[in-house]
C-alpha cells in the first residue's frame, strides 16, 4: 500500500519556530508623572443665548465658565422701565374704559330721545 502523503501528517504536527525577539534588562529611572502643555479647550456643546428683552442688566447670577441648568436665571434686568409702560398700559385702559362707559351712556340717552 502506498501512502502519498504519509510526510504531511508528521509535519503538520509538530511546532512552528518560536520567532526572534530583542530583550532588553529592565532599568529603574524617575518617571515624569505629568507634564504642561499649552493648547485650547472648547465645549463640546455650546448654546447661544439671547434676550427676550432689551434692557439694563443688574444682576449677572452666573460665572463665566460655570455650569447652569435650563431654567437657572442669568441675568436680572432693571424692572422700572417695564413697571412704568405697564403703569401707562393700566392707565390707558381705564381711560378707555371710562370713554366706553360713557359712550354707553350718551347712546342710552339718545335712545331714550328718540
Amino acid at each position: 500500500v502506498l501512502r502519498p502523503w504519509h510526510g504531511g501528517e508528521a509535519q503538520a504536527n509538530t511546532p512552528p519556530p518560536a520567532p526572534a525577539v530583542e530583550v532588553s534588562a529592565a532599568v529603574g529611572k524617575t518617571i515624569t508623572e505629568w507634564d504642561e502643555f499649552s493648547g485650547r479647550i472648547e465645549a463640546v456643546d455650546r448654546v447661544e443665548i439671547r434676550p427676550r428683552v432689551s434692557g439694563t442688566i443688574e444682576t449677572v447670577h452666573f460665572r463665566e465658565g460655570s455650569i447652569v441648568k435650563k431654567g437657572d436665571p442669568l441675568f436680572t434686568i432693571d424692572p422700572r422701565p417695564y413697571a412704568a409702560e405697564v403703569a401707562r398700559a393700566e392707565a390707558a385702559l381705564a381711560a378707555a374704559q371710562v370713554r366706553a362707559s360713557l359712550a354707553q351712556t350718551e347712546k342710552a340717552r339718545a335712545q331714550r330721545l328718540l
